[in-house]
């Protein structure tokens, strides 16, 4: 029997019964792959084509996947001759529909960890690709099929491949043939809980979470369906999309056959369900009687905290294993936030899988090489010594629990960690992982890239220019064309792109333990500085300034993923760098004082204050006396408003040293431009008099802390 022969036998056996979703891997010369993979297709019914396909445009690309999310298809035939990107294989996975095949096209196993992949352009900076020799994540993705007996391999010479049915692979004998439209135990424990958001009291937000393939999305538009047929309810659903609800509307509209339906809303009975962007909703704040958010890990936190302050009657969904981030941000961010604010919130967790059989092996293959198989959990207390290793990329390779420990603390840690980041843990060259370790348990870890240096060097002056951007060294090029310094981009640097504690073992001083050692070895290495990057907040801005970094920038624009500002901060080692890295400082505090009452009048008062507090004024204050006239109340504010904006300018250190009420009035009036009614509401203060007069007690109490 030949291979051919073999696979067609496979191929029928599966069909003739109930089957696991599968992954086969056609490894060999690309063209012969594709024509597998075409055969494949032709007798599969549905199915999806990522990547190069030969003699037709059918395709999607590495870039454009998530448009086509949603659908789900017999078969999804990913080519990673046209490069392999992590994010992209988790997403296509989840369209697999119940017993189908996931189709992999790759080179030959024995070449492919070292042939050139077109995404490595990508996801590599510039100047390092070239010293990525072998991929060690394309390497852990071949001895994850080798050992997992679920995934079949085609080569040109020979085929392997189980038959894993549902009885083999689960003890649980649960099907997914039952009508899709029936709600499940879980999902209708889900839809009386979202019913009960709706009709019981007020201010109780509910949490549906769960994985892919749950039912979570098809649960509250069942749940929608029935307030709306039932009540008559005006309900809206949010989300990152509209094509992102399409399933909430989809199984609200099964209980709703008569009901009108356009692209973004359903109406029947005198009710309706609408989808409304978040930005809109925030902006319009619209009358409603129920809020879904749907996916609202994938959204800004402050968003979605700001929605449930709004609305009284909320329900949020997310997924927490995604293919572009992490659900763990959520668990975070936003629980935290509702265990302080909305005690008496509930929460459910769907563990069923609705859309292919429980313990699915395609589901389990993706989830173990992304090491998210298993939840990770709080470390315990020990005696052993803390140390901090550098650990070298082979080691993950070699040593999966130390990979799973680093990845799962780095996820924990930051909402937007994602199966591409893997990636780069295991093959950029230019990334180094630190850990603080105690015996074998990781406590933190601390991602470094290098940047700048003689790579720069030929094209520093473009890139001060704004010429020139190349790919990764991020605030290399970032401060040197802020500042408009061709030298500050040829400086050796290392980034600090993430740094994350274990949250049982947070505010120990831990993290300045590892950061201590990370400057130490960048100094070793006659490093010229080490910077790094955060949304900016008091927190974060105040850990980083104990460090001994220095405010360099601050981005004019709120991060979409975060609601904060983006600012960077510089630790100088060379003399060279120290001297570049002041003058970048004084043109980016003097580019917050400037915009203070423009882009950067939203920052909260004490954060502003804070990065003010170096300013620096070229020139004498020389009027004195309006303020002290303001202060008598002979001068009105309209004629000394532009002096008492120059007076607490050069006097930034005393103001952030006011009591809290005296320190926001002086910020929110003449540095922010805020008008009185805004003041007043902030402040708790009733009308010009009193917000005035607190104004008047503030500039006294500089006055008198400077003896002047």
């Amino acid at each position: 029997m030949n291979l051919y022969q073999h696979l067609g036998l496979w191929l029928e056996a599966r069909q003739g019964q109930i089957c696991h979703r599968q992954l086969l891997l056609v490894s060999g010369p690309q063209a012969w792959t594709e024509d597998q993979a075409i055969k494949l297709t032709e007798g599969a019914g549905s199915s999806l084509w990522l990547g190069e396909k030969r003699n037709t445009r059918s395709t999607i690309s590495n870039q454009s996947y998530q448009g086509f999310l949603g659908q789900e298809v017999a078969m999804v035939v990913y080519n990673a001759h046209s490069g392999f990107r992590a994010n992209a294989a988790m997403a296509v996975s989840g369209m697999v529909q119940a017993g189908g095949l996931m189709v992999v096209l790759c080179p030959p196993l024995d070449t492919w960890p070292s042939t050139p992949d077109p995404e490595w352009q990508k996801r590599i900076s510039f100047g390092f690709v070239e010293k990525l020799q072998q991929s060690l994540f394309i390497q852990a993705l071949i001895k994850q099929t080798a050992s997992d007996q679920s995934v079949a391999v085609l080569t040109p010479t020979a085929f392997r491949g189980t038959i894993c049915t549902v009885n083999q692979c689960s003890d649980d004998t649960h099907i997914c043939t039952t009508n899709q439209y029936t709600p499940s135990a879980e999902q209708h424990q889900a839809i009386q809980r979202i019913y009960s958001v709706a009709t019981g009291h007020r201010h109780r937000p509910f949490v549906l979470s769960a994985d892919r393939g749950r039912g979570k999305s098809s649960a509250i538009g069942m749940a929608a369906g029935q307030l709306i047929q039932q009540r008559g309810l005006q309900i809206v659903v949010t989300a990152p999309a509209l094509r992102t609800v399409e399933q909430v509307f989809k199984h609200a509209q099964l209980l709703l056959p008569k009901a009108e339906r356009s692209r973004s809303a359903i109406t029947a009975n005198k009710g309706s369900l609408r989808f409304i962007a978040p930005d809109e909703l925030l902006l319009s704040r619209p009358t409603l009687d129920v809020l879904l958010i749907d996916e609202a890990a994938a959204l800004p936190t402050h968003v979605v905290i700001a929605l449930l302050e709004h609305y009284p009657r909320v329900v949020l969904c997310t997924t927490l294993h995604g293919y572009e981030g992490s659900g763990r941000g959520f668990e975070l961010r936003v629980k935290a936030y509702l265990q302080t604010h909305k005690t008496q919130w509930r929460a459910l967790h769907l563990s069923q899988p609705l859309r292919w059989c429980a313990d699915d092996c395609l589901e389990a293959f993706w989830f173990d090489l992304m090491l998210m198989q298993e939840e990770r959990h709080a470390l315990p207390c020990s005696t052993d010594a803390l140390t901090v290793v550098e650990i070298q990329k082979q080691q993950l390779l070699d040593d999966r629990k130390l990979a799973r420990q680093i990845f799962q603390l780095l996820v924990s840690a930051h909402y937007q960690t994602s199966p591409d980041d893997l990636m780069r843990l295991y093959d950029a060259p230019e990334q180094h992982c630190f850990t603080l370790m105690q015996g074998k348990l990781v406590l933190g870890v601390a991602l470094v890239l290098e940047e700048g240096g003689e790579l720069l060097t030929p094209l520093a002056n473009d890139i001060a220019g704004g010429k020139r951007r190349v790919n990764g060294h991020l605030l290399a090029q970032q401060l040197s064309f802020h500042a408009a310094q061709a030298d500050y981009c040829q400086f050796t640097q290392w980034r600090i792109s993430r740094i994350a504690i274990a949250p049982e073992h947070q505010r120990q001083g831990h993290g300045t333990r590892l950061l201590r050692a990370v400057l130490e070895k960048a100094a070793s290495l006659k490093r010229d500085a080490v910077s790094t990057a955060f949304g900016a907040n008091l927190d974060l801005l105040s850990f980083w300034q104990r460090a001994g970094f220095q405010f360099a920038n601050l981005g004019l624009q709120a991060e979409v993923s975060s609601g904060e500002h983006s600012g960077q901060w510089v630790f100088p080692l060379s003399s060279a760098a120290q001297k570049s890295v002041q003058y970048i400082q004084q043109q980016g505090i003097a580019d917050v004082a400037f915009h203070s009452d423009k882009s950067l009048s939203s920052l909260a008062p004490r954060l502003l204050s804070e990065l003010l507090r170096q300013h620096h004024q070229t020139t004498e204050f020389t009027q004195l006396n309006y303020v002290e006239q303001f202060i008598a109340k002979s001068r009105s504010f309209g004629h000394c408003q532009r002096v008492l904006r120059e007076f607490i300018l050069q006097r930034m250190p005393q103001v952030c040293h006011l009591p809290s009420q005296l320190h926001d009035v002086l910020v929110l009036v003449l540095l922010q431009g805020k008008p009185y009614q805004y003041v007043g509401d902030y402040l708790r203060l009733t009308g010009k008099q009193q917000i005035e007069q607190c104004m008047r007690d503030a500039l006294l109490q500089l006055i008198r802390s400077s003896g002047e």
